[in-house]
């Protein structure tokens, strides 16, 4: 899969924003925070999952707060053999839009077009190898999950058949089964081990970002510190580059005087040079004047005797013509007589023709005639039809999507069912019943049930939301059946599906008739096929009129066809003697022409060849009075031997300017001026970040921070309790699990070991020589070697471990490739990495693009100058929106836009689900919720991951 083009129109804080992606290669799209580069993935993601009529939460997360509009994504990508432009609108007015460019073009809209992105994708890609070499903001240090995709499939063929017999597989089964409550086939928690680990993250989440928190001021004042430090160095090195730039500048201008007076050398030895060309020249002129002489006098004596013999070819041309001209008269008055008995027996084979003609056409008329007929009766049985295919189509689909909704209802409605242990007298949803012992009743919930036993117990069942709004649509859907059934005048869609197929029975019979109507005309109407027999027999009619009495017609059309085939033959002897006849005038006048012509053109000939012998010795002579032979052979010596001499002078001009190495200092002129240039640049840039955290600074405080640490830090205490007791019987498991799979490894690395190759090829560019990893049977890393030391994965720096994590899905992508690989797309990854490492991990990225689509995010650009060959995509931010007010200054829009969230959805949400639904960012979301908590206005309820919010009192 490639990704081309990418626009994104009114998509949560973006207006409009369109951006197009090298398909191969490294692109680095750069922006600072909060400017809308996460957004991107974000829109890839929507696009490719929700249809257009979602209201998932992701979806309206996404919908603008200050605009009703809806949220519009196009993407242009190729896949496989495929080449699409997809676009989609959720919210207001939805809208999804396929057009498949190739292999052939073809238009979806709807549905239609969602569920065939969704086969071409389920073809073409591998879905959780796209997941899995994805890099989110903040997660650059998590190793891809790479079971299940193509390429643990591909790698894990090659060990079929080398595990162990039936009883080890046996034992190791349910060592699996027991490991499997705990964690998932990748070594990760899950179950009730899951969510105690998930609750103690977001417990030490928690604890740490307010503990961090505190460090933020001081690492602002810190940055801001080592900000100004870098601007004094570097107004120190503008300063200490303008006398070099002089002196580099005075240099180059001594050199460029030297240059400027090769040049004037080399002036004069063209002009030299350009002498010799003109006395050589000159020396060949006269040459070639005495041969010009010496071959016009040649041909003057042959077209002196070339014109004797055309004169006695033009005397015997002559005698010729004239004896066949005479020949050619009496033949003509023959020829003209048979062209007259010709043309009348052609006349009457005509009035035979026209007469058969008149026949069919009358028979022609009374055809049409029963056709027609046909044609008003099926006509008028489909103008009597109520309900077209259209219609049809449309109940079709209504009455799809009630049976659908149906059969979801049933499945998806919780049953309540009551049995009675002993007699008993109730009321379930409204209706009394009595039950005798061992009787039961069930009910399907599909909005609220009520449970009654008089004076003694009230049960209230509601179904989930999902499930009423079902059971709504349910009955929506069969409504509208029942709505469009009776505006077609028929009882159920039966009776609309026989109605359509007479419809269509009739409509066939009419395209018959008309099928046949056509070929009988031919293109006529049935008033114009009359008028045609009018006139043909008006027309004989007089034909037989103005015929003279004496003479009398063949009485057949057969008799008519002999008699004016005799006349043709005979007129065609009589045309084959006159062709042959004017063969031989006209070769006997072309004879004679030609004649004439080559005794004129050889006498011209020769009166020119005459007059050129006598100019060219005339422009001889002209010349040699003016300048004799061997003066011109004088001129030629004297001018090869001064441009020798020049030619010398100007070799030593230019060995002395090379000397000076004049390329050298034009190179170091050059890089001096964009040094300055650059460092004018990152001044500028400097000042606007020294000016952004400085106002950063202003804003940021310390509001109610203690108190909420401390409530961190008691609930941190609680989970972990809860997590060390769960952790020694998940441990437990996972140590008998790994105790029997030992002996599996070694079969297991028939297949690890390419990929591992793979990713310590890469890794020798960042590490060394000597690098190598240990790889699990998921192919996640679990050991480094380097320098003769071995190190656990976990045990790795934060900037080790983010380096590992991009090498193996770098590895993956390269050994994926071709049509069925993924775009490497990575958010702000690399951000825990040194400066000397950064170089390495850029060209390793740079070699990595050259096997398939990398997609780099980032708000630090520095980070990713050592990717040699990546194009740079430059996002400015626009003015600050209305989300983006700091803490402590007035913010009453998004406070208020906070509460009518809480208020419109009638139900507490999470921090995230407020946070997305109501436009703003983390930041400033976070601080706005603990403000409006601590005014009241906002009621907390839970903690750690069970935490929700409600609009307060």
């Amino acid at each position: 899969m490639k990704i081309h083009r990418l626009k994104l129109t009114n998509f949560a804080g973006v207006a409009e924003r369109a951006l197009c992606f090298e398909p191969s290669g490294v692109t680095v799209v750069e922006g600072p925070n909060e400017v809308g580069k996460t957004s991107l993935i974000q829109a890839i993601d929507l696009i490719f999952r929700y249809p257009d009529s979602s209201q998932a939460t992701p979806v309206l997360a996404v919908k603008p707060v200050d605009r009703d509009v809806g949220a519009e994504v196009e993407v242009e990508f190729t896949t496989g053999p495929y080449h699409l432009v997809y676009r989609k609108r959720w919210h207001r007015s939805p809208v999804t839009e396929l057009t498949v460019l190739a292999p052939h073009r073809q238009q979806f809209t709807g549905r239609s077009a969602h569920d065939r992105v969704d086969a071409i994708l389920d073809e073409t890609m591998d879905r959780e190898l796209w997941s899995a070499l994805r890099v989110q903001q903040g997660e650059s240090i998590t190793q891809a999950d790479l079971a299940g995709t193509r390429l643990m499939a591909a790698l894990d063929a090659a060990a079929a058949g080398a595990l162990g017999e039936k009883d080890e597989n046996d034992l190791f089964e349910r060592a699996r089964q027991e490991h499997e409550r705990y964690f998932t086939a990748g070594g990760r928690p899950r179950g009730e081990w899951q969510q105690v680990q998930e609750e103690l993250a977001s417990a030490q989440r928690e604890a740490q970002h307010l503990e961090q928190a505190f460090k933020a001021l001081e690492e602002d004042t810190r940055h801001v510190e080592r900000l100004q430090t870098r601007r004094a160095e570097l107004e120190q090195h503008q300063k200490q580059l303008v006398p070099r730039i002089e002196e580099l500048e005075a240099s180059w201008e001594a050199l460029e005087s030297r240059r400027r007076e090769v040049e004037l050398e080399a002036a004069r030895l063209a002009a030299a040079e350009e002498r010799v060309r003109r006395a050589e020249r000159d020396q060949k002129e006269r040459l070639d004047l005495v041969r010009e002489v010496r071959e016009r006098e040649g041909r003057l004596v042959e077209l002196e005797a070339a014109v004797s013999r055309a004169r006695e070819a033009l005397a015997a041309a002559q005698a010729a013509h004239r004896a066949a001209l005479d020949r050619a008269r009496g033949l003509t008055e023959r020829l003209v007589a048979q062209q007259a008995r010709l043309q009348r027996a052609q006349a009457d084979l005509e009035r035979h023709r026209d007469r058969r003609d008149l026949e069919a056409l009358k028979l022609t008329r009374e055809r049409i005639r029963v056709v027609q007929a046909e044609l008003r009766d099926a006509d008028a049985r489909v103008q009597a039809s109520r309900v077209t295919d259209e219609d049809l189509a449309e109940l079709e689909r209504l009455h799809e999507a009630a049976l659908t909704l149906s059969g979801s209802l049933a499945g998806s409605a919780p049953v309540v069912e009551v049995e009675a242990l002993a007699a008993v007298d109730l009321t379930l949803g409204g209706v009394a019943l009595r039950l005798a012992p061992g009787e039961s009743v069930h009910r399907s919930v599909t909005d609220a049930l009520e449970l009654v036993l008089p004076d003694r117990l009230r049960v209230r069942v509601s179904a989930p939301l999902d499930v009423t709004e079902l059971a709504l649509r349910a009955a929506a859907a069969h409504d509208s059946e029942a709505r469009r059934c009776q505006a077609l005048g028929v009882a159920d869609i039966q009776a609309a599906r026989a109605e359509a197929e007479a419809r269509r029975d009739a409509q066939r019979r009419l395209a018959r008739a008309r099928a046949d109507l056509t070929p009988l005309l031919e293109g006529l109407t049935l008033e114009a096929l009359e008028d045609r027999i009018e006139r043909l027999s008006r027309q004989l009619h007089e034909q037989d009129l103005e015929r003279p009495a004496h003479e009398t017609p063949p009485p057949t059309l057969e008799l008519a066809q002999a008699a004016r085939q005799t006349a043709q033959t005979d007129l065609e002897a009589v045309e084959g003697e006159s062709r042959a006849l004017e063969a031989v005038v006209a070769e006997c006048s072309q004879a004679h022409r030609e004649a004439a012509e080559g005794a004129a053109r050889a006498e011209a000939q020769a009166l020119g060849a005459h007059e050129d012998v006598e100019r060219a010795g005339s422009a001889l002579a002209g010349a040699r009075a003016q300048r004799p032979d061997e003066e011109l052979e004088r001129l030629a010596v004297e001018a090869r031997l001064e441009a020798a001499r020049m030619g010398q002078g100007l070799e030593a001009a230019r060995a002395a300017l090379e000397a000076q190495n004049p390329e050298q200092t034009r190179l170091l002129l050059e890089n001096a001026r964009a040094a300055q240039e650059r460092g004018q640049k990152e001044l500028y840039q400097l000042d606007m970040e020294l000016a952004t955290l400085r106002e950063r600074l202003r804003i940021q405080g310390e509001a109610g921070l203690f108190d909420q640490l401390a409530q961190a830090r008691s609930a941190l205490e609680e989970v972990e309790h809860r997590h060390a007791a769960l952790e020694r019987r998940a441990q437990a498991a996972r140590r008998l699990y790994a105790t029997l799979g030992r002996h599996r490894d070694a079969a297991r690395q028939r297949y690890v070991r390419p990929f591992q190759e793979r990713v310590e090829q890469l890794g020798r560019m960042v590490y060394g020589p000597d690098f190598a990893v240990e790889l699990d049977e998921n192919l996640a890393i679990v050991r480094r070697h380097l320098s003769g030391r071995t190190v656990p994965y976990a045990s790795l720096s934060t900037g080790a471990r983010e380096q590992l994590s991009l090498l193996a899905r770098l590895a993956c992508a390269g050994m994926i490739g071709g049509e069925a690989g993924v775009p490497v797309i990575l958010d702000d990854a690399l951000g825990n990495t040194d400066p000397s490492r950064l170089e390495r991990m850029g060209a390793v990225l740079n070699h990595a693009g050259e096997q398939g689509q990398i997609i780099i995010l980032t708000c630090v650009p520095d980070r990713y100058q050592w990717v040699g060959r990546a194009r740079v995509v430059r996002l400015e931010a626009g003015p600050p929106a209305a989300d983006e007010v700091a803490a402590g200054v007035e913010a009453t829009a998004p406070a208020d836009r906070m509460l009518d969230v809480l208020r419109a959805q009638g139900r507490p949400l999470t921090k995230e689900e407020l946070l997305a639904l109501s436009g703003l960012g983390p930041a400033l979301g976070t601080r706005l919720v603990d403000a409006l908590v601590a005014d009241g206005r906002i009621v907390r309820t839970g903690r750690a991951r069970g935490t929700r919010y409600a609009p307060g009192p």
